[in-house]
C-alpha cells in the first residue's frame, strides 16, 4: 500500500470516526433530563389542614430540595439523613416527605387559625426539577 492510500485511509477512518462521537455526544447531552410530570402541580387545603399525595409520574424516585414560603426567601431544607437521600422536610404549618413509593411525596399541613398560607415544596429527580404550590385558605 503506497504512502498516499495510507494516509488516505487513516483521514477517511478519522472523519468517520470524529462523525460518530459526534453523534453520540449530541444525542445524549449531560444534564438534558425530561421535565418532571406531576399527578398535581398545585395542592389547595382549607383551614383545617389536611394531607395530599403528588406522584411524579415518569421518574422512579426523587427527593426534596426544600420548602419555601411563597414570595419570601424562607427556606427549609429537607433533612439529608444518614444517608443523604433527603426524604423529609419540615417547616412553619407544613411537612413533606417521601412516600414508600418513592416516586411520591406526601404534603401534610396544619390547621390554621384563619390567615391564608402557602409554600412550593421543590423536588429533585436526578438533573430536572420542579415544585408544587401548595395553598391553605382561610
Amino acid at each position: 500500500m503506497s504512502n498516499t492510500s495510507k494516509l488516505f485511509f487513516i483521514m477517511a477512518f478519522t472523519i468517520l470516526a470524529c462523525s460518530c462521537n459526534r453523534h453520540v455526544v449530541s444525542s445524549s447531552k449531560v444534564g438534558d433530563w425530561n421535565s418532571i410530570e406531576l399527578s398535581k402541580s398545585t395542592i389547595t387545603f382549607s383551614k383545617k389542614g389536611g394531607t395530599a399525595t403528588v406522584e411524579a409520574k415518569n421518574y422512579t424516585s426523587w427527593w426534596i430540595n426544600n420548602i419555601c414560603i411563597t414570595g419570601t426567601d424562607n427556606y427549609y431544607y429537607a433533612d439529608p439523613g444518614n444517608d443523604r437521600s433527603f426524604l423529609s422536610a419540615k417547616g412553619d404549618g407544613i411537612s413533606a416527605r417521601i412516600g414508600d413509593r418513592k416516586n411520591t411525596v406526601i404534603i401534610t399541613v396544619d390547621p390554621s387559625s384563619g390567615e391564608k398560607r402557602s409554600w412550593d415544596v421543590n423536588m429533585q429527580a436526578g438533573n430536572a426539577f420542579t415544585c408544587i404550590h401548595v395553598i391553605q385558605k382561610r
